[in-house]
């Protein structure tokens, strides 16, 4: 069989991510309404200049962070045409939360001595700390890819899982690319043109629900890319362990 083009292998699995949706429409139901409940807090937040909003905000992000990867492995489920109950995916997620509040504890952690020069850097040339910190912002989402896959499947540490995932990358370049690239950069690009707090409340849901739906593809196509290379089964995942990945 030919080898699959990059693109042409990106766009069947958004494809079959979207079929996933018509399987099981709860997916995306679920996922809009955990987006509303962390983003309208925000948005009103950033417009009303009121802190407990965006506190409210935070809080519901911080408490579905299991969700991250229960929601990795409800893709998977679904592929295989089984039909999740809800009580499996909220347990699933509790599980999964320790796991995805410590990849984000190492991402912070990770990204505070750079924010803090970029931060010194925007102050002398605004120009140049913006694109500096989209350039951070960007290389960490790209880095956390693959990450959080694995996560959703093996227990390990963050650090570990982060080495994983960039070594998928490198594995599997250049069919990785789009995988690590597409929503990160329509994510940040999108708010570097236009700031989020120099939007309208209704422009800023309605740019974030936008992003919100691709990435929720993307998460998808990206979790069935690596099954294809490396799980046997929703059930008995066979990624090499430990990490690195097989190349």
């Amino acid at each position: 069989m030919a080898e699959e083009g990059v693109v042409s292998g990106f766009i069947k699995n958004l494809r079959r991510a979207l079929r996933c949706w018509r399987r099981d429409p709860r997916l995306p139901v679920v996922v809009l309404a955990i987006w509303a409940l962390e983003t309208i807090p925000i948005a009103l937040s950033l417009n009303t200049h009121t802190v407990g909003l965006g506190l409210l905000g935070s809080v519901f992000m911080l408490a579905t962070l299991g969700f991250l990867g229960a929601l990795r492995v409800w893709y998977l489920e679904i592929e295989e045409g089984r039909r999740v109950p809800g009580a499996e995916v909220y347990a699933l997620s509790r599980s999964l939360w320790k796991r995805f509040f410590g990849l984000g504890v190492y991402t912070v952690v990770l990204m505070l001595v750079p924010s803090i020069a970029f931060a010194a850097i925007r102050s002398a040339n605004a120009v140049a700390g913006t694109i500096a910190l989209f350039v951070l912002l960007l290389v960490v989402d790209v880095m956390l890819t693959f990450a959080t896959v694995v996560l959703s499947f093996f227990e390990m540490t963050a650090g570990e899982a982060v080495r994983y995932s960039w070594a998928v990358t490198k594995a599997q370049w250049p069919a990785s690319a789009p995988y690590v690239i597409v929503a990160p950069l329509a994510l940040h690009l999108t708010f570097m043109v236009v700031p989020a707090t120099e939007m309208p409340v209704a422009v800023y849901l309605v740019v974030s629900l936008a992003i919100a739906l691709l990435a929720l593809l993307c998460k998808g196509a990206t979790v069935l890319f690596s099954s294809d290379r490396y799980f046997a089964s929703a059930d008995e995942p066979a990624l090499p362990s430990p990490p690195p990945p097989m190349t």
